[in-house]
Formats: C-alpha cells, structure tokens, sequence
C-alpha cells in the first residue's frame, strides 16, 4: 500500500528500508589488481545471464603473491540502458535526459 507523505512512519520506513536491503545479489569477483581497489568505491561485474550488477565495494582484499585483488559487494540489477552506467557526471551530458 502506498502512503502519500513525506514521512510514512517509523514502522513503515524501516519496512521499506528491510526489504530494499533484502533484494540484490552479494558478488565476490577476482582480478588482476590495479592497486587502486578500495572498499566504499563502485563495484560493477558483467555475470552470465544477469543484468549488469552495480554496487559499492564492501571488502576488498589483495593477493600480492598473485598479484589480484578479491572485491565483494551487495548489488542491484541495472539495465544495460540505465542512466548509471553512462561516462562521466549526468551534469556533463549535453542535450536533454530525452535525448540520452
């Protein structure tokens, strides 16, 4: 049921916020490190047969001896023609969202 307000209430605001966290995958993906990997950066994979994952790297950790680096993080599906996955700032767009 959809309320309306600014505010739906205590309980129905930790409702909403329990089941956004619930949806999603937890993807732990391996690479060659760059170096620059660091928890709290965007985390995006390309996994066979799902959409693209999008999400904010909650651990990281890196295998000196093999010279890769281990990222896990909480994702959302996004489509392939999501505004997100765009270069660059939406302010640096030219044109109208229209045009995208």
């Amino acid at each position: 049921r959809e309320i309306r307000a600014p505010y739906p209430g205590p309980g129905r605001a930790q409702y909403a916020v329990q089941r956004a966290q619930g949806k999603g995958r937890t993807v732990t993906a391996t690479k060659q490190a760059a170096w620059t990997e660091t928890a709290e950066q965007t985390f995006s994979a390309i996994l066979e047969g799902t959409p693209i994952q999008i999400g904010i790297a909650e651990r990281v950790e890196f295998d000196l001896g093999q010279n890769e680096v281990t990222a896990t993080s909480r994702t959302t599906d996004t489509p392939a023609g999501a505004i997100v996955l765009l270069p660059g700032t939406i302010n640096a767009l030219a044109g109208t969202i229209n045009n995208l």
